[in-house]
């Protein structure tokens, strides 16, 4: 459709919108059988878990993460000192800032074998 036909358009010339439309994967999500992208595990694939802010805000003083660290199955845990270069959100948002701002932000992701391996050690990072 051409930018001067765009203004010309009816509901008879969509084909799908304000229309019921058969899906032909209903009957496999609806009974469970559909697989999504969380459902594939890759052999080697690691898993990570966000360690979060408990403070509303807050300067990062220090992390500790040998407990974590002696975890079996625990990778890595990564702080901003880890990612200092990484930027997100048009190159002006640290990934992992040193300062806090709300209840819930990012200070650490803990990579481990598995999920729980990786919430447990979470779990012990000290921040």
């Amino acid at each position: 459709m051409k930018a001067a036909e765009l203004n010309d358009w009816t509901d008879t010339d969509v084909e799908v919108v304000g229309r019921s439309v058969l899906r032909d994967d209903a009957l496999d999500k609806v009974t469970g059988r559909a697989r999504y992208t969380s459902d594939i595990r890759l052999p080697g694939q690691l898993d990570g878990v966000i360690v979060r802010s408990s403070l509303p805000h807050g300067r990062v003083e220090s992390i500790e993460r040998g407990d974590a660290l002696a975890l079996d199955g625990v990778v890595a845990v990564i702080t901003a000192d880890d990612v200092a270069e990484y930027t997100w959100y048009d190159d002006e948002v640290p990934l992992l800032p040193g300062v806090v701002r709300f209840v819930g932000d990012d200070v650490a992701v803990v990579v481990a074998e598995t999920e729980a391996i990786a919430r447990e050690a979470a779990a012990l990072v000290d921040v």
